[in-house]
């Protein structure tokens, strides 16, 4: 029996490899997958991505289409081709996987009427949240994709769910709620808080919206009373985005106890030498980086946005502070920092509540169900 197509369209390689790939891998033994992406945002994790994604023999093309930012009048050639491509392929699920392409993918798919959709709102976006004018068209868009195509919607907090149903009055029964991608519990083992160091990890790229800035004036209160404790940032310095923060952050470089990791593979070493990891982001869909510091078992501090106070509770897993509040970072990660139990205790729940609802094999179960709805 004929496989039936699915085509993945995504903003880059790097994102689908880290986030995507075992659902890829998954849908696979039913469906012809293919991957269509736009160029790379980070030519060093493409590089990676690219590596991996061939051996494992993921058929992926890619687009002259920016990963980050909008200027389709520039990129008129690369979504043209992406249209023949897709138009082409004659795919029977079209899955669109981050904004730009949630938005470029929707309306494509407008133009295939055997074609289902399916889309998967991880987050919304930096043009989104600093541009009143592509917020207005974005939100005008998926509307009209949404009335159009009824497709299948996967999101990863409750307050996009709530989102979906009340501001842009969508049927409940096609929303679908996962944590994220999950994670992998048996690549993200637990490790016992005595492997630990006095290191507080920032596990993102080094953008304003991941919360650099606050993290590093932070580490400049904190270092005064503890000066044992270091930092370490591993994400992306090169990452091509207007939101990139390399300049700004490299005014502290020259603070000995920060260390710049740039783009790190083996991330469940660097959590396990870790104490503590902090990601004080603007706002989040669900931060893969936090699922996998629960997998470790390890504390986290995050900021009271939707997505990471789904999963964070104070005291319990991990401390909540204040968005954009340097201070009040400093002040959440100080808590940690001088009660030794209180980081033990935190971790062991947090590799307990990784295993009964992060696992990434019941996230993809979820969606390969939703496919067979459509």
């Amino acid at each position: 029996m004929k496989k039936k197509k699915i085509i993945y369209l995504v903003n880059h390689l790097a994102f689908f490899s880290s986030h995507r790939e075992k659902l890829a891998l998954s849908a696979q033994r039913e469906y012809d997958v293919k991957i269509f992406c736009g160029t790379a945002a980070s030519k060093e994790m493409e590089k990676i991505a690219i590596k991996k994604l061939k051996k494992l023999n993921l058929k992926f093309y890619r687009f002259k289409i920016s990963s980050s930012k909008i200027n389709l009048l520039s990129e008129i050639s690369g979504i043209l081709n992406l249209i023949h491509r897709i138009k082409k392929t004659e795919p029977d699920i079209i899955h669109t996987i981050s904004p730009k392409f949630n938005f470029i993918g929707g309306i494509i798919s407008l133009l295939l009427p055997k074609s289902k959709l399916t889309i998967s709102i991880s987050g919304f976006g930096h043009i989104y949240y600093s541009n009143f004018f592509y917020k207005f068209l974005y939100d005008f868009f998926l509307k009209v994709i949404l009335f159009l195509k009824k497709p299948l919607v996967i999101v990863h907090n409750v307050e996009a769910k709530e989102k979906l149903k009340n501001y842009y009055n969508f049927n409940k029964k096609k929303i679908i709620l996962t944590h994220g991608s999950g994670v992998d519990l048996k690549k993200y083992r637990f490790s016992n808080y005595k492997n630990a160091k006095k290191i507080i990890l920032f596990p993102a790229r080094v953008l304003f919206e991941k919360g650099i800035i606050e993290l590093l004036e932070a580490s400049k209160i904190l270092n005064k009373n503890f000066p044992k404790w270091n930092y370490w940032i591993a994400g992306s310095l090169n990452y091509n985005s207007p939101d990139n923060a390399r300049e700004k952050s490299f005014l502290f470089k020259n603070l000995n106890y920060v260390k710049f990791l740039g783009h790190v593979n083996n991330m469940k070493k660097i959590i396990g030498q870790s104490s503590i990891v902090c990601l004080p982001s603007y706002h989040e869909g669900m931060p893969k980086s936090l699922l996998e510091a629960f997998s470790v078992g390890r504390a986290v501090v995050t900021t009271n946005i939707p997505g990471c106070r789904d999963i964070v509770k104070n005291n319990v897993n991990g401390l909540l502070c204040n968005l954009k509040d340097h201070v009040d970072l400093s002040l959440k990660l100080k808590k940690l920092m001088v009660n030794k139990k209180l980081l033990i205790k935190i971790g062991k729940n947090n590799r307990k509540i990784a295993i009964k609802k992060f696992d990434e094999k019941i996230v993809i179960k979820k969606i390969i169900q939703g496919y067979h709805t459509l």
